[in-house]
């Protein structure tokens, strides 16, 4: 099987792996092609459960989010939702070696700006560039881990985003970037840091330029 997840169940994956404090394979590869093989259609029972942290199978209600780079290779299944995403810098994606891709770091993030707030897409990247991972069940308020490698830094997600393009979301990304920093060790530590660098028109204190010492 060959399953490249997008936004959430992307994000849902990467938090999984890296609570076992394993590093990103080194290795980056292109989008390929959804692929169920050994069985010859997609259903629920192919989504690996326990690599996803879902507590049931996948349904309509609750989709997996799935990318391919063709509408021809794209899943067709009730509880799939499926995206073509076309042309890409290239090595944007890393194969976890257990039928999953993902999208690398920096192109989650670009991702997952539909899906979440300003102020909870900032702390994505503090989250991203830090030393933790929240709970891929309930990141709120379910129990983090420390003392994970970071996967990312705030600089190589604004360089992606130039290689990226002018495209659909950029702009949005690169404003939230900018009240995003390295080295954040706990999901306090990151929402205390966005608020101090959150201008006041934007509910922030507005102190300048901080860093964060890990």
């Amino acid at each position: 099987m060959i399953l490249p997840l997008d936004g959430p169940s992307a994000l849902r994956a990467l938090r999984v792996y890296r609570r076992t404090g394993q590093a990103l394979p080194q290795a980056r590869i292109d989008l390929p092609v959804p692929d169920p093989s050994p069985q010859r259609r997609w259903t629920e029972r192919l989504a690996p459960l326990d690599l996803l942290a879902l507590p049931c199978a996948p349904s309509e209600e609750h989709p997996l989010h799935v990318l391919s780079p063709t509408a021809i290779g794209r899943p067709q299944a009730s509880f799939v939702r499926a995206h073509v995403l076309g042309k890409l810098p290239e090595g944007s994606f890393f194969d976890l070696d257990n039928g999953l891709v993902i999208p690398c770091p920096e192109l989650l993030y670009l991702r997952m700006a539909s899906h979440l707030s300003p102020e909870a897409h900032a702390l994505l990247a503090y989250e991203l560039a830090g030393t933790y991972a929240r709970d891929p069940e309930d990141p709120r308020l379910g129990t983090s881990v420390f003392g994970v490698p970071p996967v990312t830094s705030v600089e190589r997600i604004r360089s992606y985003l130039a290689r990226y393009g002018r495209r659909n979301g950029t702009a949005l990304c690169a404003h939230n970037l900018a009240s995003a920093r390295d080295n954040a060790w706990s999901p306090m530590e990151a929402l205390i840091a966005l608020f101090a660098l959150l201008p006041p028109s934007e509910q922030g204190y507005g102190l300048g330029q901080i860093s964060l010492n890990v």
